[in-house]
């Protein structure tokens, strides 16, 4: 964590006679090649867990009544609670951040963390399942939603850009 700090924050570290020492042009490749490095290791790792996790479950737990019941609880409480503390925090526009809510990789590794003193039969590895694979689909959902009603990511029209850009000559003129 140190060698990283002071390799992105090289600036603040290597500062007087270290600061000529230094050349920026090799530690933007340096840093570079971490992220991608970053970026395929958190991939192998969360590839690793999630097929542990995947041979944990028994798809007949699945059919059990008490798994989806469960999980449309632990469903409801997750998106009610983002709701309703983006509504009181953010106003009325939330919709694309109420659908973002994924569970994944630390609530594997947090049900893993569970002493055997403190599990409960009750809970079943189903429910997290399920939880996992509805937050997903309901986030890619809802974000697909939200590109095709235009929030955010839609490009303007050429009407738009047109009345955008006489707007900016009048504003300069007038200015």
């Amino acid at each position: 964590m140190v060698f990283g700090l002071a390799l992105n924050n090289q600036k603040l570290f290597f500062r007087g006679g270290l600061g000529h020492l230094i050349d920026e042009n090799k530690i933007k490749n340096i840093l570079h090649d971490l992220h991608f490095i970053t970026l395929e290791s958190a991939f192998l790792v969360r590839t690793f867990f999630f097929f542990a996790f995947g041979m944990s479950i028994v798809l007949g737990q699945l059919l059990h009544w008490s798994v989806p019941v469960i999980t449309l609880f632990v469903i409801v409480a997750i998106y009610g609670s983002r709701f309703v503390g983006l509504r009181a925090a953010l106003g009325k526009d939330i919709s694309p951040e109420v659908y973002v809510a994924p569970r994944g990789l630390i609530t594997v590794l947090l049900f893993y963390s569970i002493p055997d003193e403190l599990a409960n039969e009750a809970f079943q590895p189903g429910i997290i399942f399920l939880t996992i694979l509805i937050t997903s689909l309901v986030m890619t959902f809802g974000l697909i939603r939200e590109a095709r009603l235009g929030k955010g990511m839609a490009q303007p029209t050429k009407e738009e850009e047109g009345k955008s850009t006489e707007g900016e000559t009048s504003g300069s003129e007038e200015g």
